[in-house]
Order: structure tokens, then sequence, then C-alpha cells
């Protein structure tokens, strides 16, 4: 089952196949290679202003670039790392290149990614029990992760919190 969409506003959202659901609400996916752009900042805010503005045509080639779904962070002690993931037809030879020192384009290889959904604001209490959980299930059903947990959001931040599609994922085996 091919998956693309599902947000509320109107992005190319990264594709994925769906290979097995687990009964918690957890997803085991699989991803094509994808190129993203990323940045790392003490907080959402700014990571998410560095890398529109590269989007919004502050590249050194002036092109703006489609905004894409969903946008992962990855939280650590000094903050955070943000990346958006590139319209399908963008690769790391023929990406614009950034203005800003602070951006990174890296390419990703095919992988297999377990995810688990939920709705509301981010906040790290909440990325930590969903992280706990998604973990918890992984290990019960003998999946090995690979790597740290990260959290993906598909909507924009005026979406009402009940509304929210978010989901914490890890990469697997």
């Amino acid at each position: 089952m091919h998956i693309k969409g599902g947000n509320i506003i109107s992005a190319e959202t990264a594709e994925y196949t769906v290979l097995r659901v687990l009964g918690e609400g957890v997803e085991i996916r699989q991803y094509p290679k994808q190129t993203l752009i990323s940045t790392d900042a003490k907080d959402q805010n700014t990571a998410f202003s560095i890398l529109a503005n590269y989007i919004f045509g502050g590249n050194a080639e002036g092109i703006r670039i489609s905004m894409t779904t969903p946008v992962t962070t990855v939280l650590n002690d000094s903050g955070l790392q943000m990346s958006f993931v590139l319209p399908s037809g963008y690769y790391a030879d023929n990406v614009p290149n950034p203005r800003d020192e602070r951006i990174t384009i890296r390419e990703l290889e095919p992988r297999k990614i377990a995810t688990i959904r939920f709705s509301g604001h981010l906040n790290r209490g909440k990325y930590m029990q969903k992280k706990h959980e998604l973990v918890e299930i992984l290990e019960r059903e003998s999946i090995v992760v690979k790597g740290n947990a990260f959290l993906m959001q598909y909507d924009p931040p005026w979406v009402l919190p009940m509304l929210r599609h978010n989901e914490v994922a890890i990469e697997v085996d």
C-alpha cells in the first residue's frame, strides 16, 4: 500500500509503503531514497526559519522550492536538528546550494521506519512518552531498532491541536 498526502495543507508528503501494522497504532514503513536539508538550532522556530528561508528562494540560485511534509526533528541536549525533505526530483547533485552555512544537504538511502502517531502540540514530555511506547512495542515484537528516535510533524502551527498529525519514528531493521 503506497501512501501520499494525508496532511491538512496541500504540500507534497514523502511517499512510503506500509509493510506492517501493529495493533497499538504502530506502522512499519519502507521509505525510498530522500534528499533533505537540515540545520541545528536551539529551538524549533529558529530552525524552521533557517530552512524556510532556503526553500523560499534564499539559496545561491534564488530558486523557490515547494514545502513538503513531514518536517523531521531530532531532539538533543543542546537543542535540535530539523530537516525538510525536498520534493521528489531533487538530489544532492541538483539541489540549489545554500547561502547559509548552517544548512547541510544530505541524502538518505532507502530505509525502514517504525512510527507511532499522536495529536496535539509538541512538548518534550509527550515526545518522551510516545518514544518510550514505540520502543517498548518494538522490543515486544522483536523488531531491532537502528539509531535514535525522531519527530515527524505534518501540519502548520495554526492547525488546531486535536487535528494535528505528529509521529515519533525510529529506523528499524
